[in-house]
């Protein structure tokens, strides 16, 4: 904004991502001044320090947050623990099993929907060789991690892209990404999915479950809301 040039009539022009400003030698701002809170995010305001809190950018909100702290069967957002009102869910897991092999499995359903309501289309990569396959009528979804022979502090890590999750028009679909790394070649695993849930109830509830002994402490489950 150039000013101090007599005659000249200063250029305002909004910027898009300005979260501070500062007058020079600050000096009280005047005139109208309007600032506006949006969807998750609170202004507060106390003399001249305008604070903003609640913003992520790119995320929105984090809906749910659960990291074990002791090996426990499952981490459960709890039935209605997500909320609505976002246009994408995201949901992120880290999982480590007691099984004792080195690729061991999670179950991942929605709503405690335990009914043969789920299906994926899949492609995985196992090592070098690369397979694909269709599963239909599943009780779960079920996908590889790291179990307790695996090396120590490997994990598999699992990601649900999920538009449109509180419609309720059609079934439920999700773009999937999952993988594990272990010192041993021939156990490292990387996957893509289409996944499908039978359903059109808003999603409302996660659980991720070990498919074999306990999930291990510091295991975890994120979930975000997008907007």
């Amino acid at each position: 904004q150039p000013g101090g040039i007599p005659g000249v009539v200063p250029l305002l022009e909004e910027l898009a991502g300005v979260t501070s400003l500062q007058p020079d030698a600050l000096a009280a701002l005047t005139g109208a001044i309007r600032l506006l809170s949006g969807a998750n995010i609170t202004l507060s305001e106390a003399g001249q320090d305008i604070t903003i809190t609640g913003a992520t950018p790119g995320i929105g909100a984090v809906l749910f947050d659960s990291t074990l702290g002791a090996d426990a069967a499952s981490i459960d957002t709890g039935a209605g623990g997500i909320a609505a009102g976002h246009s994408v869910l995201e949901v992120f897991m880290v999982a480590r099993t007691s099984q004792a092999v080195a690729r061991s499995t999670v179950a991942v359903t929605f709503n405690g929907d335990g009914g043969a309501n789920y299906d994926y289309t899949r492609t995985t990569t196992l090592n070098a060789t690369v397979s694909g396959n269709t599963q239909v009528a599943q009780t779960s979804w079920s996908f590889e991690v790291a179990g307790d022979t695996a090396q120590v502090g490997a994990v598999g890590t699992i990601r649900f892209a999920i538009p449109g999750y509180d419609q309720t028009t059609f079934h439920k679909t999700a773009l999937v990404n999952q993988g594990m790394s272990d010192s041993v070649a021939g156990n490292s695993t990387a996957e893509q999915r289409h996944v499908r849930w039978r359903n059109t109830s808003a999603i409302n509830q996660v659980t991720m479950t070990a498919g074999a002994g306990n999930l291990r402490a510091g295991s975890r489950l994120i979930v975000y809301g997008r907007t």
